[in-house]
C-alpha cells in the first residue's frame, strides 16, 4: 500500500491500534506520543470510524440472535451471564445516593490526581532529557513525551486510590462521572475530524478493513 518505510504512516496506524486496543482516550494517546500529524490522524480518524461504525451496526443487529448464534457455534456465553449477575448485584449493593462531600472527593481525586501526574510527568521528562541520547539508541523516544508519563502516572494514581477508602466512590458515581469525562474526549477527538482528509488516503481503508477482519475470525 506504498507503507512500507513510511514511519509517517504507521505512526497513523498506531493510533488506529491504541483506539481498537483502549479506546478513543488510548487513540488520543498514541497520536501525542507518536507525534502523529494532525491531517494524518484526521484521515486515520475518518477510516477507523467508517470500518469500525459499518462493524457496530453488524454487531448490533446480530444481538437479536446472539442465542442463535452461541449454539451454532458451540459458544459458551454462561461465564458472561455470571459476571453480569455479579455487576448487577455489586451495584444494588454499593449505589448510593451522592451527598456533597462525595462530591468534593470525585474532584479532589480525579483533578489533584491529574495535577499530581502532570508535576510527577515533568520530572520524569527531565530525567529522561539527560539520557536521549540512549533512550533513542534503544529506540524509546516515547519516554521523552510529557503526555506519555502523564497517562502512566494517572493510571498508576488510579489505580493506587482504588486500594484505598476512596474506592467507595464508585457507589456515588465515580464511574458515571468517568464516562462523563470519556464523551468530552470522544468530542474533542471527532472536533478534529474533517471527512476530506481521506482523499489521499483512500489505500488506508485497506489495512484497516483486513485489520478488523482478523479481530473478527480471531
Amino acid at each position: 500500500f506504498g507503507m512500507t518505510g513510511n514511519r509517517e504512516l504507521w505512526r497513523g496506524l498506531s493510533t488506529i491500534a491504541g483506539s481498537w486496543i483502549g479506546g478513543s482516550a488510548s487513540q488520543l494517546a498514541a497520536k501525542e506520543i507518536f507525534h502523529c500529524d494532525p491531517g494524518l490522524f484526521s484521515a486515520m480518524l475518518v477510516a477507523d470510524t467508517l470500518v469500525q461504525n459499518i462493524w457496530l451496526a453488524v454487531l448490533i443487529q446480530a444481538s437479536r440472535f446472539s442465542g442463535r448464534i452461541d449454539r451454532f457455534l458451540g459458544a459458551d456465553s454462561s461465564s458472561l451471564r455470571e459476571l453480569e449477575s455479579r455487576i448487577r448485584q455489586f451495584q444494588l449493593e454499593h449505589t448510593r445516593p451522592a451527598t456533597t462531600h462525595d462530591f468534593g472527593n470525585l474532584l479532589f481525586v480525579g483533578f489533584g490526581g491529574m495535577a499530581l501526574a502532570h508535576l510527577l510527568g515533568h520530572g520524569a521528562v527531565r530525567v529522561a532529557v539527560k539520557y536521549q541520547a540512549l533512550l533513542q539508541a534503544w529506540r524509546l523516544d516515547a519516554l521523552n513525551s510529557h503526555f506519555f508519563w502523564i497517562i502512566l502516572f494517572s493510571t498508576l494514581i488510579g489505580i493506587g486510590a482504588s486500594l484505598t477508602r476512596w474506592k467507595s466512590l464508585e457507589g456515588a458515581g465515580a464511574s458515571r462521572l468517568g464516562v462523563l469525562f470519556i464523551y468530552i474526549v470522544i468530542c474533542t477527538i471527532g472536533m478534529q475530524i474533517d471527512l476530506r482528509s481521506i482523499g489521499g488516503y483512500y489505500s488506508l481503508l485497506v489495512p484497516v478493513f483486513l485489520w478488523i477482519v482478523f479481530q473478527i475470525t480471531d
